[in-house]
């Protein structure tokens, strides 16, 4: 009886924590912050613009490409970031972004096949202003 309730137990402690690992797992595996909707990129933001990225490549539009926007410093995003993707025509709307600078970028997830992503340096920084909508064109080079 007593190596059952024994049994019992240590069965339940790892359940425990089995459960506390993977209550946290998918953090332990992430790159960086989740992503954010465009008006969160700056909590507490009540003015905004919106943003319109047309993504090109050999001069037609691409579909179906991830564009990110936040800022990006020498090692790669910082803070907040939000992503859409290209519709049909190219076009990734960013339709409420608080006021400020942002930059454009671009990583491995859905990114167009035969195209090289490009480097952050080449990349449109982007000014948002109240109330105005501001349209960036990136023409991706092919590999």
């Amino acid at each position: 009886m007593k190596n059952s309730t024994i049994g019992f137990l240590v069965a339940v402690v790892l359940l425990g924590v089995a459960l506390g690992i993977f209550k946290y797992a998918p953090s332990l595996f992430s790159v960086g912050p989740a992503p954010v909707t465009s008006d969160n990129l700056i909590i507490g933001s009540t003015d905004f613009g919106s943003l319109t990225v047309l993504v090109y490549g050999k001069g037609q539009p691409l579909s179906d490409v991830e564009v990110d926007l936040g800022t990006v410093g020498a090692n790669g995003p910082t803070g907040s970031m939000s992503y859409t993707v290209t519709d049909a025509n190219g076009v990734a709307t960013f339709s409420k972004v608080p006021v400020g600078s942002f930059d454009i970028f671009f990583n491995t997830n859905r990114f167009p096949t035969g195209y090289a992503v490009p480097p952050q340096s080449k990349l449109p920084s982007v000014q948002i202003i109240k109330d105005q909508q501001i349209q960036k064109r990136i023409d991706l080079n092919q590999q």
